[in-house]
């Protein structure tokens, strides 16, 4: 990256991520990945649609509230991110990158905080 005038934060920042991400597939059952890559374009996505919309069924709010045929729309427009430890995923006041995302904490914790309050 030196050769490419990054930033140093941002060179930090990828730096980081590159770490925490080789950490956690050195540490993670990566199986379900690794098939996952052998399948077809068109098969992996049937798969991983599949996955999301039995996330979605999980989630009492949406199995209770949403006729299956919406959950179904709405899992094919899902999709995984990964993010490191201390980094926010966005800030109160701040426009983030998708406004319109829900997030599903899949494995791992969050901290919610506001000016007034804070949460686990």
């Amino acid at each position: 990256m030196d050769e490419r005038d990054i930033e140093p934060d941002l060179k930090d920042l990828a730096n980081k991520y590159v770490a925490y991400i080789f950490l956690t597939q050195a540490s993670a059952n990566n199986d379900d990945e690794e098939l996952l890559d052998l399948l077809t374009p068109e098969i992996k996505e049937r798969v991983t649609k599949a996955a999301y919309f039995k996330a979605l069924l999980n989630c009492l709010f949406f199995k209770n509230n949403f006729s299956l045929k919406l959950l179904d729309e709405v899992s094919k427009y899902m999709a995984s991110q990964i993010f490191t430890p201390q980094e926010f995923i966005f800030k109160q006041g701040k426009i983030s990158h998708n406004e319109e995302a829900i997030y599903f904490i899949e494995r791992g914790d969050v901290k919610i905080s506001s000016k007034n309050y804070e949460f686990n």
